[in-house]
């Protein structure tokens, strides 16, 4: 694995890319509130796509990709 991606190394855009791309190709979790005891609202808070933990370590060179609507 290479060095972390940073805004100061790409444009946000090519940020965003290159993530949603990342995420396009990593198999997805279906949630179940009620076997994973979620709370709360989240319909209102935009698309929330769960990936699997072990899939986690393809997603470090956005660690320090600091864009509040991205969590």
């Amino acid at each position: 694995m290479g060095r972390k991606a940073s805004t100061s190394d790409h444009s946000c855009t090519d940020l965003l890319n290159s993530l949603h791309e990342q995420i396009s190709t990593t198999p997805l979790l279906t949630p179940s509130r009620e076997q994973w005891d979620i709370e709360g609202n989240w319909q209102d808070c935009g698309d929330i796509l769960f990936i699997d933990s072990q899939y986690m370590p393809d997603f470090a060179p956005w660690a320090d990709f600091s864009v509040k609507t991205l969590k």
